[in-house]
């Protein structure tokens, strides 16, 4: 009797050390999901005068402060030289800042649109405690959106949205709840968190990574509130009404371009182009490394929709 004593003892020890352990790196590994690291913009300033390509000149831009989803997010509004019925809002990457979208500025110079570059939550100068890539982002979006449009009298069909990278994944599920917008461009986007977590976790941890990933975005889950599993652009493209282009380098070493073909797959329409950029370029770096080339690609797209 006391020998089946001392063995439930004894496992009921072993099985709470096992639950710590697993709840610490689930923890862990939740910090490193949500409350990463973020670019300074000194890092970003100086990053982006280093660009040899066409870029939108910073000073320009005129502040704004837009209430998002219990935040207070960080915009700069770039208005057109004359009156303008065409308008796009740009959202940037993980762990960056407005300044990384300012590149594609000039690509709509000629279009003289209303342009509005921001800081997704939790990012530059941003208010938020986390990163939530699209679950809380969406919604803040969709203020933006709206605030936008009382600003410069636009409505959805002559307004854009254009992202990158996570900035790619916020715009597409913004736009399945806004169907009457111009258009979408993605460059890079992933088709779901999990997918592009489980990728890179196993590269950088190994085949652990897939044991621990459940625990640690439920953790995740809690500490930004949040449903990551729901931060999925591939369970929204069906939604998508208005014409959608995806940009991804076939090279890209952190989210691979296949993602770009499902999303493109699953769009239910004919309005959608595919570009692969063949030339080398890593992550969202397509348009650097070719600007002629992408500009181009984005130009024949808006030129077909007579945008």
């Amino acid at each position: 009797m006391n020998s089946t004593k001392k063995y439930i003892q004894y496992s009921v020890w072993i099985l709470a050390i096992c639950a710590f352990i697993y709840f610490s790196a689930a923890w862990y590994f939740a910090g490193i999901i949500v409350q990463y690291d973020t670019k300074s913009i000194t890092w970003e300033e100086q990053r982006y005068s280093q660009l040899t390509i066409p870029k939108q000149k910073a000073s320009d831009g005129q502040l704004w402060e837009i209430a998002g989803k219990g935040i207070l997010l960080k915009a700069w509004y770039f208005a057109p030289r004359q009156q303008s019925k065409c308008g796009i809002i740009f959202t940037h990457g993980h762990t960056a800042s407005h300044y990384g979208m300012y590149k594609y500025g000039p690509v709509f110079q000629n279009r003289d649109c209303h342009l509005l570059f921001y800081d997704v939550r939790y990012h530059g100068q941003s208010g938020g405690h986390c990163g939530s890539y699209g679950f809380h982002e969406r919604h803040d979006l969709l203020a933006i959106l709206d605030f936008f449009e009382q600003q410069t009298g636009l409505v959805d069909k002559q307004v854009g949205l254009f992202g990158e990278s996570m900035g790619a994944a916020i715009s597409l599920q913004t736009a399945a709840y806004r169907p009457r917008l111009a258009f979408v461009i993605a460059e890079s986007p992933f088709t779901s968190l999990q997918a592009m977590l489980l990728k890179r976790g196993q590269e950088l941890y190994g085949p652990a990574i897939r044991f621990l990933l459940p625990g640690a975005l439920l953790v995740a889950d809690m500490r930004c509130d949040a449903n990551l599993a729901d931060a999925m652009p591939l369970r929204y493209a069906h939604r998508l009404q208005m014409p959608v282009l995806l940009i991804h380098s076939k090279s890209d070493e952190l989210i691979p371009w296949q993602h770009s073909r499902s999303i493109f797959q699953a769009i239910p329409h004919n309005q959608k182009k595919l570009v692969t950029s063949d030339w080398g370029a890593v992550h969202a770096r397509s348009i650097d490394t070719n600007y002629d080339r992408i500009r181009n690609e984005i130009n024949s797209f808006l030129d077909l929709l007579k945008y």
